[in-house]
């Protein structure tokens, strides 16, 4: 398979059936011959204003299929692809704009005045709604902004009406493609630059790497909940997908609508994070034959409690699917997937590395690690990203003839290759010289009686530092509930590790993409 191309030349080769559907939408089917056209006239309308190879386009848009026909349509004509937050401030969005030096923007129609306000706009904006692609009988008439008639201000349905073309400029997937915003490897915010041919490849990698688990063919489905703006959205819920099967995007993630969806078509790929396999296997609707069409469940993104995915599973045993969560690690400055457990998912360890990744694992004075013993997680890729915006040091290591990537994470190797994640290397609280696990410490406490969720953090108390847990917790807590826990992670864990301070929480703060906001609970923290 060629992935030496740009994206969109990639799913434009391999489609061979121009009314095979590639997405669908509350009842709106869009086939391979809908999505080039639509693409073609979003890429004409784009150079019409002046966009060229190399600048960037802001895509601020949530699951709904213009986020998907937009970002191929700057692909196709070379441009970079600026993926953001829908949600994201004005203030922010402003700075990034700026930052990114972004020649227009696609936003979502609610955000709109929030984030421009009703002055003319110095950049061409495309303002996109729900329903531009509901069919004719489930359109609401209710308009969530008034019409817009300012300078430089289009509705994305103009966009079409205009009806212009653009011709595809030929790429061989190395440039610049695509700009993620991440914290980077090192806690510091920072935006990961990678090309068509990382995602390329990580799609052929990934595809590789699963496609003997199950029957894969066109029709396969692949649930988009999962947003754009992160890597293992784009590259699994809309390039893989698109590329295998069809997608099935939804603009905000809920149980109740993930179940409606499921009923009515069938799902057969869930990509995902924790908090929303745990929201599904609350939710007293998800049971019933339509569970049987799954075939791959993948979780990312943060660490899956034991006590999630067994509800989890146990929800599709009862309906007759035996499909296994498959965990993974991965991270942006690699398009996201590194490694998927497909063999054992009992054994605790994000898997083996995917088609073509390698792992090393690199003591703090440079040398490599047996098996079982931790150390910093490097990575060499093909999907390794190009290096940060603004010439920000990629921390990239040279070795063997491969480019390695230090991840700024902690883990292991086993005996039989398998990598276990521990921490953050920015999380890790060093307490007495020793260092302190928070992951260890919210997984012990998520097995106690009464707690939900938690999120550990370094604070100073008494001067020294030590460790304060959030806790969410249930209605009514057995007595004497802080001492209980502190005593139980005492027993489970080293003297260092139990909680100086545990404060209860109706619910931990998440962040976008539904992992514990460990750093706003943070702030402050030497005033503890």
């Amino acid at each position: 398979m060629d992935t030496r191309k740009s994206m969109f030349a990639f799913l434009k080769d391999t489609f061979t059936d121009e009314k095979a559907e590639k997405i669908f939408y509350y009842g709106k089917r869009l086939n391979v011959k809908d999505f080039l056209d639509h693409v073609d006239r979003v890429a004409g309308f784009l150079t019409s204003v002046g966009i060229k190879k190399g600048d960037s386009v802001g895509i601020c848009l949530p699951n709904i299929p213009q986020a998907a026909i937009v970002f191929y349509a700057v692909n196709k004509i070379g441009a970079i692809a600026n993926v953001m937050h829908p949600k994201t401030g004005a203030g922010s969005l402003r700075d990034t704009v700026v930052r990114t030096d972004t020649k227009a923007l696609f936003l979502f129609d609610r955000f709109l005045y929030k984030n421009i306000g009703k002055g003319e706009s110095k950049i061409p904006i495309v303002y996109c709604r729900l329903s531009d692609y509901l069919p004719s009988y489930k359109k609401l008439f209710r308009i969530t902004e008034p019409f817009i008639c300012k300078k430089n201000i289009f509705s994305y349905k103009f966009v079409l009406r205009k009806n212009l073309t653009a011709t595809e400029v030929p790429s061989d997937g190395s440039e610049a493609a695509v700009y993620l915003h991440s914290s980077g490897t090192t806690g510091a915010p920072k935006t990961v630059v990678l090309s068509s041919y990382a995602f390329n490849e990580l799609a052929v990698n990934v595809f590789d790497t699963v496609k003997d688990l199950c029957e894969i063919d066109e029709r396969i489905s692949v649930l988009m909940i999962l947003p754009l703006f992160h890597g293992f959205g784009l590259g699994i819920c809309v390039h893989l997908a698109l590329w295998k099967g069809r997608m099935l995007p939804l603009p905000l993630f809920g149980a109740k609508t993930t179940v409606r969806l499921m009923k009515k078509e069938p799902v057969n790929v869930i990509p995902g994070v924790p908090g929303m396999f745990r929201k599904l296997a609350e939710e007293k609707t998800f049971r019933g034959d339509f569970l049987k069409n799954i075939k791959m469940i993948f979780c990312g993104g943060d660490r899956l409690d034991p006590e999630v995915k067994r509800a989890f599973e146990k929800r599709l045993s009862e309906s007759g699917c035996l499909t296994p969560i498959m965990e993974g690690y991965g991270l942006s400055e690699v398009a996201s997937v590194a490694s998927i457990n497909t063999f054992d998912p009992s054994n605790g360890s994000l898997g083996r590395p995917i088609s073509k990744v390698r792992f090393r694992i690199m003591s703090s004075d440079g040398k490599e690690c047996p098996p079982g013993e931790s150390g910093e997680i490097y990575v060499s890729s093909p999907s390794v990203m190009n290096g940060y915006l603004d010439g920000v040091e990629s921390g990239f290591v040279f070795s063997d003839g491969e480019t390695w990537l230090p991840s700024g994470d902690i883990g292991y190797l086993d005996e039989d290759g398998c990598l276990h994640y521990r921490e953050r290397i920015k999380r890790i609280i060093k307490i007495g010289g020793v260092n302190v696990f928070p992951q260890e410490i919210e997984e012990a406490a998520a097995k106690y009686p009464d707690v939900k969720n938690a999120c550990a953090v370094r604070i100073i108390y008494a001067g020294k530092p030590a460790v304060k847990l959030i806790v969410e917790i249930t209605e009514k807590p057995s007595a004497g509930f802080e001492e209980g826990l502190k005593n139980y992670i005492g027993k489970k864990l080293m003297p260092y590790a139990v909680p100086r301070v545990i404060e209860r929480t109706e619910k931990i703060r998440t962040n976008a993409l539904g992992k514990a906001d460990y750093r706003y609970y943070e702030e402050g923290r030497d005033k503890s």
